[in-house]
């Protein structure tokens, strides 16, 4: 019998790559995360949108634009930003009702689709951790 034995050492050691997350607290304060920046390309002071799919209520999608919520720089040092509006978060809450605290949602690292003005990425409601 052969063995091969396995210490911590064994193994290289990887930072996990956190993934894109829209995050909605419960003081109306709508958080993105780094990771969700850098897909973004925002920056404190520009401005995102978040779309909802007429025909597919659970369909969220979230764009860099000229027009929509100003980012400020969130609360904390891990460089997220984020925005306060209480008519968006009133509108989540009603569709999530069982999260009573945080939501976290999870954002797809591809683009879903584009216009003229945007890049869309989806909001993956569907992989909202149950509460």
């Amino acid at each position: 019998m052969k063995l091969t034995f396995y210490t911590a050492e064994s193994f290289e050691k990887v930072k996990p790559s956190p993934r894109p997350m829209f995050s909605i607290s419960t003081g109306n304060i709508l958080k993105i995360n780094k990771p969700l920046v850098d897909l973004l390309k925002v920056q404190a002071g520009d401005m995102i949108i978040i779309g909802q799919d007429e025909k597919h209520g659970k369909d969220w999608y979230i764009a860099r634009s000229l027009r929509g919520f100003t980012l400020k720089p969130a609360a904390g040092t891990d460089q997220s930003l984020a925005f306060s509006f209480g008519g968006l978060v009133n509108l989540f809450r009603a569709q999530f009702p069982k999260h009573e605290k945080m939501i976290k949602i999870p954002v797809a690292p591809d683009s879903t689709f584009a216009d003229e003005e945007h890049i869309y990425f989806a909001l993956l409601t569907a992989a909202i951790e149950k509460p």
